[in-house]
């Protein structure tokens, strides 16, 4: 569960723990006022190292927001089990729980839609899951389908 910020009837909700066994009785969570503090952030949609990504995606990342970094945080794919379905992922650090996704889907680039389907997170195994989302019309029957993913501040 993303500690005291999520709807735990929600599969959205749901992650993983940083360590492995879990964290029975205390949280993993990396606050986000906290990483600004440390990181000298001000300003969450500021790009101080030029890398394309705003300090909040650094922050639901894991990168620092003063060092550019070439590793993607978003990925395409395939879902090829029979029929085929673009997937889009958003590598995610884990206990970064002060950023909630959604994905939106696109015919042209400018109608943007809500309906990919959240399909859950994956344990990379290296301190990030994978937050996965899979268009709604297989590529046979809509070949041009656009996905994005949408990241949002979330406090309380």
């Amino acid at each position: 569960m993303c500690p005291e910020l999520n709807d735990p009837t929600l599969p959205t909700s749901w992650r993983t723990s940083a360590s492995p066994g879990g964290n029975p009785g205390s949280s993993d969570a990396i606050k986000l006022e906290e990483w600004q503090a440390s990181e000298n952030v001000t300003d969450l949609f500021s790009d101080t190292d030029n890398d394309g990504l705003p300090a909040l995606l650094e922050y639901a990342g894991g990168q620092n927001p003063d060092s550019p970094e070439t590793k993607g945080l978003v990925s395409i794919t395939l879902d090829d089990s029979g029929t085929r379905y673009p997937v889009i992922s958003f590598h995610q650090r884990i206990g970064a729980d002060n950023v909630s996704f959604s994905a939106e889907q696109s015919r042209d680039l400018l109608d943007w839609r809500p309906g990919p389907l959240y399909l859950g997170r994956i344990n990379n195994g290296d301190g990030t899951s994978s937050v996965l989302f899979r268009a709604t019309q297989s590529t046979s029957t809509e070949p041009s389908r656009y996905l994005r993913i949408i990241a949002s501040e979330n406090r309380r």
